[in-house]
């Protein structure tokens, strides 16, 4: 038979009426306050004359240039804007080009408001953004923004001079291979089309080539310069006919009487233990010197058929020359004595070769480390006039631009 404590029953009636009484006592607590006045009433406020005009602003567009990809025509873009009254807004128009694209007349906070539109297929070309806020009273406030959508390719750094993505929007393989700093094309182009580290490249192979009339103005004004460049490369190295060689990044075909035909061929030669970098660099004098990273200073593991970054920076202050791979700096510096500015011939350079080194391309087995070709994939192709930092360096590779 259950037994149930007569002190705890006892004891939990005793709370409860406790917990009863704390309640009644609230509830008559509140009438007291109400009936005698120690709680205000609540009561109306007027407004206010309304003494001041609505204020608008527009957020965006912010800029007066609004760049899209140089792939595209046209974009989606959204439109932020504001507008506030001292008393009370009625209402908010938008219009772009004369058009009104949409009014806003319900608020939350019926004194201010912050709103976006979001615009289909803005086409290149120039705008102009109006918003219209109007209060209660009818006095009215108009901002207005002339703004311009423009794909034309916009440089990473001003000391950027040279870009070639491998991937303009065309079938025709001199546009493919444009460089985008003047929107200019290759004068021949036989390489083909692969997947790269953004977009399309340029995959190498064969006699095949990419052939400009100059890099722009990159010769006559480098006097410190910088060169990034994605790469692929898949083992050894090949010359022309299948052996052992060079594959050449870029070079300058100079008619400057140089032994070599050029003034300037970056090429890397690949083994077991890892891939040799050389740059040799001619300046208008027809003095060279030849910037490496051989032997014991060869860079192992690069050579895996991935994409890699590689830059080389070359700063007049102190006549040297950083590699780096993958944004990171090599401990190795190479030097040109004292030289200072490169001063390289724009006068005597014939072309400009990505993917090929300075003489004529072909299977001559007695001169073929001058005439290979890069049988890998190129992408993102960049020249600057200017040594580039390690932090810009790094944030090329970080975007992978």
């Amino acid at each position: 038979m259950l037994r149930i404590p007569i002190i705890n029953l006892l004891s939990i009636t005793i709370m409860k009426n406790i917990c009863n009484f704390i309640s009644i006592g609230i509830v008559l607590l509140s009438f007291t306050a109400c009936e005698k006045g120690y709680i205000d009433d609540i009561s109306q406020v007027a407004a206010g004359p309304d003494e001041l005009a609505p204020t608008a602003a527009i957020i965006t567009p912010a800029n007066a240039t609004v760049v899209i990809p140089f792939t595209d025509t046209k974009t989606d873009y959204t439109f932020k804007f504001s507008g506030s009254d001292d008393i009370e807004l009625k209402s908010i128009d938008i219009a772009l080009d004369g058009t009104q694209l949409a009014s806003f007349t319900s608020f939350i906070d019926y004194r201010s408001y912050t709103g976006t539109f979001e615009y289909k297929d803005l086409q290149i070309g120039n705008h102009n953004f109006v918003v219209t806020t109007t209060d209660l009273a009818g006095k009215t406030t108009s901002k207005s923004f002339a703004f311009n959508v423009t794909n034309t390719y916009q440089p990473i750094f001003p000391s950027e001079v040279f870009f070639v993505p491998f991937d303009f929007p065309s079938t025709d393989p001199l546009k493919i291979a444009s460089d985008l700093v003047l929107n200019t094309p290759a004068i021949a182009n036989s390489t083909t089309t692969t997947a790269g580290i953004s977009g399309n490249a340029m995959q190498g192979g064969g006699l095949n080539y990419v052939t400009y009339t100059k890099p722009n103005n990159w010769i006559s004004t480098s006097q410190s310069f910088s060169i990034s460049f994605w790469f692929k490369l898949n083992g050894q190295t090949k010359n022309n006919n299948g052996g052992n060689g060079p594959e050449y990044i870029f070079s300058i075909p100079t008619s400057n009487g140089h032994w070599s035909g050029g003034q300037a061929l970056l090429f890397f030669e690949t083994n077991a233990t890892g891939t040799q970098i050389k740059f040799p660099v001619v300046a208008a004098d027809v003095t060279d010197t030849w910037f490496v990273w051989v032997r014991g200073n060869a860079i192992p593991g690069i050579a895996d058929n991935t994409w890699r970054h590689c830059a080389l920076v070359y700063d007049a202050g102190t006549s040297k020359m950083t590699l780096y791979i993958d944004g990171v700096a090599n401990a190795n510096l190479a030097q040109w004595g004292t030289r200072g500015n490169i001063n390289m011939s724009e006068a005597t350079a014939t072309g400009f070769r990505i993917g090929a080194g300075p003489k004529d391309v072909n299977n001559d087995a007695g001169d073929d480390w001058l005439r290979s070709t890069w049988k890998g994939g190129l992408d993102q192709f960049r020249l600057f006039n200017a040594a580039l930092t390690a932090a810009e360096i790094k944030s090329i590779f970080d975007a992978k631009h």
